[in-house]
């Protein structure tokens, strides 16, 4: 059985994916200062307090397709 994309490093595009997601959550968590700050700019006020669902399960999926995507513009 052959890769069908020799030429893409697996384990990167999993590391850039993981790595975007990271900063996803930094960037966008109540926890963290700056998720903080984001909040408040947004004013998303009583929605900032549900827990996230479905977006949860379909981001890390996202970062991945667009970890490849960039990999195959730049290959």
């Amino acid at each position: 059985m052959s890769f069908v994309y020799p030429h893409l490093n697996v384990i990167a595009l999993l590391l850039a994916a993981l790595a975007q997601f990271v900063i996803g959550f930094l960037w966008y968590s109540q926890m963290t200062p700056i998720g903080r700050a984001w909040l408040a700019e947004m004013d998303f006020g009583d929605r900032a307090e549900q827990r996230p669902g479905a977006e949860m399960l379909v981001f890390p999926l996202g970062s991945i397709v667009a970890a490849w995507a960039v990999s195959m513009v730049i290959a």
